[in-house]
């Protein structure tokens, strides 16, 4: 089976990166391809539940949704999720989430089916890919 690893980097709805993204996904997925997106950076607000995109601009939330729901594997970086004031659910313990910022989001704000991950876990990745395309 051929693989796919996609890397996100950009905001959500400021460019076109993270919707271009996710229709490739979508394309690599219809043709069998495994596909695993992972979301560094900004990007990370693409797996965030109850988004409100701008007008006449496609709802990623809805997109993400649809992707998982194919079997496409979504990974967030720990490190860029915990700056960005994710915090745990109550009694959860996990590297990912090593600190707390007033009003932070919560794990139950992100998209059932989107798994925290670690830059060891993305190298990993990377190795195991067929190809990887970086938006």
């Amino acid at each position: 089976m051929k693989s796919l690893l996609i890397l996100l980097n950009d905001f959500t709805y400021k460019t076109d990166k993270v919707y271009n993204a996710l229709r490739t996904a979508d394309v690599a997925a219809n043709n069998g391809t495994k596909v695993v997106v992972f979301l560094m950076g900004d990007s990370v607000y693409a797996a965030r539940k109850n988004q409100k995109p701008p007008p006449d601009f496609p709802n990623l939330e809805n997109m993400v949704v649809d992707l998982i729901e194919k079997s496409v594997d979504f990974k967030l970086c720990t490190t860029c999720v915990n700056s960005r004031g994710f915090e745990p659910k109550e009694g959860e313990v996990s590297s990912c989430f090593v600190g707390s910022k007033k009003d932070g989001l919560t794990p139950p704000d992100l998209i059932e089916g989107i798994n925290m991950s670690t830059m060891p876990a993305f190298i990993n990745l990377v190795s195991e890919s067929e190809k990887v395309i970086s938006f």
